[in-house]
């Protein structure tokens, strides 16, 4: 397995894993408008897993800056392909973050996960996380 950078070139494995594993069906032109403002931005990192070439997942983390608390990185995303799951794909993502967290002088990392996704909060328990509280989660759209 290998862990790198994300290209521009990875944008349709990438919306593969968004509507396969996240269920977001996003346009891919949008997608990759969206790509090419994550890689030019210093203040964000996303990272893909390979397998015999192929991406597996990947994870977006993002500087987090609050007047409420020390630095920190949220995790955006984390996707990892089902037949890639339980290999050690998702653990390297995170791991690939926290370094990057701490180039940056980030002092925790934070991700929000749907109530509904227990295996992911297994996984990320298991890897370290701690759940800190319930919240709800509000979307407006601007139009």
């Amino acid at each position: 397995m290998k862990i790198r950078e994300a290209k521009q070139e990875d944008i349709r494995e990438i919306a593969i894993l968004n509507q396969e594993e996240l269920n977001y069906d996003y346009p891919i032109i949008d997608a990759e408008a969206q790509l090419l403002k994550i890689l030019s931005s210093p203040n964000n990192q996303l990272f893909v897993a390979e397998i015999d070439d192929k991406i597996v997942g990947y994870v977006q983390a993002s500087e987090y800056i609050s007047t409420y608390f020390s630095p920190a990185v949220n995790i955006v995303g984390l996707a990892v392909s089902k037949k890639s799951q339980g290999k050690g794909v998702g653990r390297a993502l995170m791991l690939q973050a926290e370094n990057w967290a701490k180039t940056i002088d980030a002092t925790f990392i934070r991700l929000s996960s749907g109530e509904e996704r227990t295996e992911a909060h297994q996984f990320y328990q298991k890897i370290g996380y701690e759940k800190i509280k319930n919240h709800a989660t509000f979307k407006k759209r601007l139009d």
